[in-house]
């Protein structure tokens, strides 16, 4: 599979449902994203700051 750059709608995603839904369902709103490759960007994210699945204020 080629790799591809992640959407702004795909971090948005992964910001608001990471942590909150399994991660098959996660997997199921991101198609052509695999749990590793998710797994890979959420930390690459959480070193620039990013935090997951709090409430949105």
């Amino acid at each position: 599979m080629k790799k591809r750059p992640w959407t702004v709608k795909e971090k948005q995603t992964l910001k608001r449902y990471y942590g909150v839904l399994a991660l098959e369902d996660l997997v199921a709103l991101l198609p052509g994203r695999t749990e590793n490759s998710i797994y890979k960007q959420v930390s690459y994210l959480r070193q620039r700051g990013w935090t997951f699945g709090q409430a949105q204020i």
